[in-house]
Parts: C-alpha cells; sequence; structure tokens
C-alpha cells in the first residue's frame, strides 16, 4: 500500500473485515473475500464527503487549478507521492473522483484535466494504488462517469494500461462486465491486452462473448484491427470515402447495400474503389426466405439478464413499430441479425431473425424453407459468433419474402 498522508478521511472508512480480507498476501479470489470487499468498498463509498478532505485534497478533488500550483509552489502540499482518506486515494485519484463527480462549483473549480496535467508534471505518480489496488486509470474508465480525457493525460504520462488489481483484473475489466462502451472502445484503441485471468480464473479473452453483442462488436473490430485483417463489412457506422460519422445520416450503395456515404458526391469520388469489390444482390449470393411472424416483444440479451441480476442496471432495446410488409412499394434494404439453434431438432428447428430496432422480427422454419434454410443455417454455423449467431444484409420484398445476402457476413453489430 502506498504511503499514508494528511489526516482527512473524506468521510470514508475501513471496517475490520475489510482489513481482515485485504491483509492477505497475493490476489483476492471470491473464496477468501474479495467480492465480499469490493461490495463493502462500493457501499462505504457512499460515505464520501468531500468537506472531510484536507486543503490539498480539496483542491484536487474540486478541479481548483490555482489553488494546486499555489500551494505546489509554496511547498504547502503533503508529500505529493503519498495519499489522503483510510481508502488511501492518490492524489490523481483525488481528481479523476471530483471530475466525475463535480457539476458545478465556485469560480475557478471544475479545471479537472489543467490540473491534472499540472500534477502529473510535479512528481504526482499516476499509478498510485488505493487500498483494492486500483489506480487513477481504474477509476475513470470503471463505470458510466468515465472521464477518457482524464484517460489519455494518464497514459501520455507513462500509467500502464495492462496495470492488475487486488483481484487480479485490469483496467478494461470492469468495463468490461458493466458494459461501458466508451470504455472498453478506448482501451482496446490504445492496445490493452485482452488475456486477462483474474483471481477467480475468468479469462476475459474466453468470455467476452458472454458479455453481449454491444460488447462483442466492439472486441471483434479490435481484435481484427490487432491481426491486421480488413475491416468486415458495416464494421463502424460512417462515410466510407471521407469518415464522417457524427450526426450524419448514411446514403448506402443501391447495389450491394453494404457501404455508406454521407453525401453523393462522396459516393462518386468512392466508386472508382469501390466497384472492383461491389456486388449486387443476385441469386447466385442471396437466399430467399419465408418468415413467420411473431408478437413484437421486448427481447432481452442473456448477458444483461445476469447484470439485472447482479444489480447492474441496464437500458432495454426500445421497440419501434413493425416494417409495414403489407404495401412495400420497394424491397426495403435492412440489417439482420441470425440466429439458429443451439441444437438441432430436426424438421422443428426455427431461426430467429431480427433488426436492431426490432421493427422487424420473424421466425424461419427449416419446414417452411427447405433448402434455404440450410444454407443460410451453414454460413452462420461456418462463420458466424460461436456458430451461433451472425450479422447479414437483406431486402424484404414482401411480407413472404426476405432475400438475405450470405456472400459477405458483416462485423458483429450491437444488437
Amino acid at each position: 500500500m502506498a504511503e499514508s498522508a494528511g489526516m482527512g478521511t473524506g468521510g470514508l472508512f475501513v471496517t475490520e473485515e475489510m482489513r481482515r480480507i485485504l491483509a492477505q498476501p497475493g490476489r483476492l479470489s471470491e473464496k477468501v473475500g474479495g467480492k465480499q470487499v469490493r461490495e463493502m468498498f462500493v457501499a462505504n463509498s457512499l460515505h464520501l464527503n468531500p468537506t472531510l478532505f484536507d486543503e490539498f485534497a480539496l483542491a484536487c478533488f474540486l478541479g481548483f487549478y490555482e489553488k494546486v500550483v499555489q500551494m505546489v509552489e509554496e511547498h504547502r502540499t503533503p508529500v505529493l507521492t503519498g495519499t489522503e482518506t483510510p481508502y488511501q486515494y492518490g492524489y490523481a485519484t483525488l481528481v479523476v473522483l471530483g471530475a466525475q463527480r463535480i457539476q458545478e462549483g465556485p469560480p475557478g473549480s471544475r479545471l479537472h484535466v489543467e490540473t491534472l496535467k499540472y500534477l502529473l508534471s510535479h512528481g504526482v505518480p499516476g499509478e498510485v494504488e488505493d487500498i483494492m489496488g486500483w489506480t487513477a486509470l481504474d477509476h475513470a474508465t470503471m463505470n458510466h462517469h468515465a472521464r477518457l480525457d482524464l484517460v489519455r493525460l494518464l497514459l501520455e504520462n507513462g500509467v500502464n494500461v495492462d496495470h492488475r488489481d487486488r483481484f487480479g483484473c485490469a483496467a478494461i475489466s470492469a468495463p468490461m462486465v458493466l458494459k461501458v462502451l466508451p470504455s472498453i472502445e478506448f482501451l482496446m484503441e490504445l492496445g490493452a491486452s485482452f488475456d486477462i485471468v483474474d483471481a477467480d480464473g475468468y479469462d476475459l479473452s474466453k468470455e467476452y462473448i458472454s458479455l453481449g453483442p454491444e460488447v462483442t462488436a466492439i472486441v471483434m473490430k479490435w481484435l481484427r484491427k490487432r491481426r491486421g485483417e480488413e475491416d468486415a463489412p458495416l464494421t463502424s457506422k460512417k462515410c466510407d470515402n471521407c469518415g464522417a460519422s457524427d450526426g450524419v445520416k448514411l446514403l448506402e450503395c443501391a447495389a450491394c447495400h453494404l457501404v455508406r456515404y454521407c453525401t453523393k458526391d462522396c459516393q462518386r469520388q468512392h466508386w472508382k474503389t469501390h466497384k472492383t469489390k461491389c456486388r449486387p444482390y443476385a441469386p447466385s449470393n442471396t437466399v430467399t426466405l419465408k418468415p413467420r411472424y411473431q408478437n413484437n416483444t421486448s427481447m432481452i440479451s442473456i448477458a444483461d439478464l445476469k447484470r439485472s441480476a447482479a444489480g447492474i442496471p441496464f437500458s432495454p432495446t426500445d421497440l419501434h413499430p413493425p416494417i409495414d410488409t403489407s404495401n412495400l412499394e420497394k424491397p426495403k434494404s435492412i440489417v439482420i441479425k441470425v440466429q439458429v439453434p443451439v441444437v438441432s431438432c430436426g424438421n422443428r428447428d426455427a431461426m430467429q431473425i431480427y433488426t436492431r430496432k426490432r421493427d422487424f422480427m420473424c421466425q424461419v422454419t427449416k419446414v417452411d424453407n427447405a433448402g434455404s434454410y440450410e444454407k443460410v443455417e451453414k454460413v452462420v454455423r461456418q462463420k458466424g459468433v460461436q456458430g451461433l449467431k451472425a450479422y447479414f444484409s437483406a431486402e424484404l420484398r414482401s411480407k413472404n419474402e426476405l432475400v438475405v445476402k450470405v456472400d459477405e457476413v458483416l462485423a458483429e453489430q450491437p444488437f
């Protein structure tokens, strides 16, 4: 543990049971109280009271840049490598915690980026561990109040993106479990290791698919990049010519539906590149299916059900009005997810097919689609996620005619 500095508690306390568990050497598994001490740490964190910080700790927490500079230059600070409160928060961590919590403050406060940059350049370590082995990087990424601007500063100053805590987890572990998608994206982009096995034997590299489609989509994208592979079709929602993404309504190639553009000018400019790869819908690369429709009910992933059971909040998918299939004037281009049965039941088999908005949901049975069912199933088994689900471009041509483009499996989508 880091050396304690200052007398302020910040309203925090460590119980005797916490001390007993934390006093054990090595990594803390659930068997020796790891889960228990995490829960106690979080529960006691609710008592955080900034008015009980010492002067310098409070200035860091509030992002009082000028006050921090003044105290450092006048040599009125505690040891900058030390910690505050019974939780043993380093000063970089205090800045992060304040940035995540302070919505309003007095004039001169909330300058957390400037404050952290100054502290890191004046001897404050970015990797001071608290009693859980968590550093400023962990706190900045682990929940839905992530501050990725501060994460970048920490990493630019040499903080180890793969630092392990008392439980054997790295910074990417909590965002994966809690579905903090911006943190996962950012950490994967910055090279965070994926071969993380914690004290309980939980292996992120093997278990990430069970954490839901949003997590899977991000991870698979970056694993492909790390292997030097080309992006799969529709990896990102952006213009394939200029890269524009934020708030842009994209047009798609009318022939293949697999590339998108922000303007017709971008489409014209990109045609020379795209025309060699464009494969329009044709009998040779499509399969026509006859859907059976079901009630438009909410579909919650197993990963989110597990999160709910563990008390982790999540937002269920909003249901959109179903596509009106009774009067389609032209084929409706859609991106679909196809899920095949885990275990085949012969002629009773049925695929589940739906869009991200759930405005199209259906079953496709083997009985209704002899031959066609098997063609789509084969692609999913060979190229899909765990051989159970895959994403395709499709055209809904009528209520009873769904045409699936099976020659190109799309990138994993966040649904």
